[in-house]
C-alpha cells in the first residue's frame, strides 16, 4: 500500500471567461491579477487560451 500525501488544497473551481478579442481578455487579466490574496491557502493561476466556440476564431478565453 502506498502512503499517498493528502492535497493542502483539496476544493478547486476553474472559470472560464469568454471575451470577443485577445486585447479585451489581457486587460481583464491584468486587473484581476493584481489583487492579492487574503492568506496562503489560496492560488490563483491566469491563462489566455484560444475559444474553439468562436465560429471564426477571433474569441478568446480567460482562464481563472
Amino acid at each position: 500500500m502506498m502512503n499517498e500525501i493528502p492535497d493542502p488544497r483539496p476544493y478547486k473551481a476553474q472559470v472560464e471567461v469568454t471575451f470577443p478579442t485577445p486585447t479585451q481578455a489581457k486587460h481583464a487579466m491584468d486587473v484581476l491579477s493584481v489583487d492579492g490574496e487574503l492568506g496562503d491557502k489560496v492560488i490563483k493561476t491566469f491563462a489566455i487560451v484560444p475559444s474553439t466556440e468562436s465560429g471564426d476564431g477571433s474569441g478568446v478565453i480567460m482562464r481563472v
